[in-house]
């Protein structure tokens, strides 16, 4: 397991924050933590959060980027009843492309 610290841009919504982790997924899971004390009742998420290290942040190379669930991050902080909603909102998205038109 990687123990050096790296800085990531982790963004979802209209919010981007700088966090420090271990890997991509724990700096994202400390981002989202900030994002809800800086935010509180005004955040807004989208179904997808990105993550990427600061290095190819700055160069925009968004390939090397990693793209998680909001409802996977919400679940691995302990939010399972708004980690569901997440879920259900996804699913629903999903279900609608579907409908033929």
């Amino acid at each position: 397991m990687n123990k050096t610290l790296n800085t990531y841009i982790v963004s979802s919504a209209d919010w981007s924050i700088q966090a420090d982790g271990y890997n991509s997924h724990t700096a994202t899971l400390s981002a989202v933590v900030s994002a809800f004390s800086k935010f509180g009742s005004k955040l807004m998420m989208s179904t997808t959060i990105m993550s990427i290290d600061e290095e190819n942040h700055m160069l925009d190379r968004i390939e090397n980027a990693d793209f998680y669930a909001t409802e996977k991050i919400l679940n691995d902080l302990g939010l399972k009843d708004l980690s569901n909603s997440f879920k259900l909102a996804r699913e629903s998205i999903n279900e609608s492309k579907n409908i033929k038109r």
